[in-house]
């Protein structure tokens, strides 16, 4: 069910409420239906011919036309994995609404202002139910992380991974937009808006295949357990803006020159550790960030003295946004921020007119100069990703699992390469930072 509203509040258009709310029910990723046969836990084998067998029910009759000199199976290999759907899962269903405000304003401007929630209200994940829920709670004395820890055993060897998608946890998402735009009557076109937005979610849901969705979310308490984080694909502030002007003359020629103006935090990521501290086969394990230095302790690497590694350690947390001002915290799923970047644009279009047969057509020749900030001076428009984001290495991770809780974690400060890590952030020195043009030719008819 949906239900909207368009209120006209002045009579004549010039100031109007309008919104809705309503559930949406969407679909899952069909590969991951068609992954139930692929990873069904049986053997199977692959046939490639030249010919396309007739249709049959019959299995035998299948084999015959196939192999019709006998089929001699190969040797079995044991799958490691299988992809199961929940026997009562829902189709994932969200409950959406917003409310908006147009306004003319003096000097023809117009405006706009409009806010937007969803939630989930049949979300779906993925869980390993290959794992045994045992496990326990780093418990060691006067160490601040008490995370649970899986046992790290799986009820099979083959399989040792059984991925269901379920339904279960929940997701949210609050936006707030403003744009502010007029247009002008000898040509000018101006617009500037602003979006500011935060999402939140327990699994970010982004990838093909379940065993990759499952492994893909950093976790504070493993895998199995849905902690909040932050939705990597959606970022706290855009803002962009516009400028055009158009200009027809002698009768058979247009010219527009546009600029494009975008700016935004490029992307979030997470700090995890080095090794998977919970214990439940997946990549990464969400670090705790250390109020201080009594609640981490480093262990010598080679020639890199435990001394020194305490040192960089804290000049690299002290130095990072995120990190010093979460300070005796868990550092969240996509909690980090690469910096702001802002981006420029230039468009020039050529518009040529041409009778023909009594209607105007048109030539139009174009040219795009994406990045142009870039083409203008090499500092600007460049993009950045972050130096290392897993710095940390736990020395002793067989003696806390182990130590049932008992036994703190010791650590390694990863230096990046050869060099001590000490810049959150350098350039990414690629196509992605550089300006590029494009021509277009096109031909409207009319």
């Amino acid at each position: 069910p949906r239900l909207g509203f368009n209120y006209d509040m002045l009579a004549h258009r010039s100031l109007v409420l309008s919104g809705g709310t309503g559930l949406y029910t969407g679909t899952i990723p069909f590969v991951c239906i068609v992954s139930q046969a692929s990873d069904a836990g049986v053997l199977q084998t692959t046939y490639t011919g030249g010919t396309v067998p007739t249709f049959t029910t019959d299995i035998n009759e299948m084999i015959n036309q196939i192999y019709p000199g006998g089929f001699t199976p190969g040797a079995p290999v044991l799958n490691q994995s299988i992809t199961v759907l929940d026997r009562n899962l829902k189709l994932p269903q969200n409950w959406k609404s917003s409310v908006a405000i147009d306004a003319k304003l003096p000097y023809n401007i117009l405006a706009s202002v409009e806010a937007v929630y969803s939630k989930d209200v049949n979300a779906v994940y993925v869980a390993n139910e290959g794992i045994k829920p045992g496990g326990f709670y780093l418990d060691a004395a006067k160490y601040p992380d008490h995370r649970y820890i899986s046992s790290n055993q799986a009820y099979y060897s083959y399989p040792m991974n059984v991925y269901v998608l379920k339904n279960g946890g929940q997701s949210n998402y609050f936006s707030l937009s403003t744009k502010i735009e007029k247009n002008f009557d000898f040509g000018l076109d101006a617009m500037v808006a602003y979006t500011y937005s935060n999402a939140r979610s327990t699994t970010d849901g982004t990838s093909d295949q379940l065993g990759s969705a499952w492994n893909a979310d950093a976790r504070i308490l493993g895998n199995n357990i849905m902690d909040l984080g932050y939705m990597s694909y959606v970022l706290p502030h855009r803002l962009i803006a516009s400028v055009s002007y158009r200009k027809e003359y002698g009768k058979h020629f247009a010219s527009t020159v546009s600029f494009f103006y975008s700016g935004s935090n490029q992307s979030r990521y997470s700090f995890q550790y080095n090794t998977n501290l919970n214990g439940d086969y997946n990549r990464g394990a969400l670090i705790y960030i250390a109020k201080d230095e009594s609640e981490i302790t480093f262990v010598t690497n080679g020639d890199y003295s435990a001394e020194q590694q305490n040192t960089d350690f804290w000049n690299f947390v002290n130095q990072d946004k995120y990190l010093s001002s979460h300070k005796g915290e868990y550092a969240l799923r996509n909690g980090a921020l690469l910096p702001w970047i802002n981006t420029f644009d230039f468009k020039f279009m050529q518009d040529f007119y041409m009778n023909i047969a009594g209607k105007r057509n048109t030539l139009q020749l174009g040219l795009d100069i994406m990045n142009v900030g870039n083409l203008l001076n090499s500092n600007w428009g460049n993009r950045y990703r972050y130096s290392m984001n897993n710095f940390l290495r736990i020395t002793n991770l067989n003696a806390v699992k182990a130590g049932n809780g008992s036994v703190a974690p010791t650590f390694n400060f990863q230096k990046n390469g050869t060099e001590i890590l000490k810049e959150s952030f350098n350039p990414d020195i690629s196509y992605n930072s550089t300006y590029f043009l494009q021509f277009s030719v096109r031909y409207i008819f009319n």
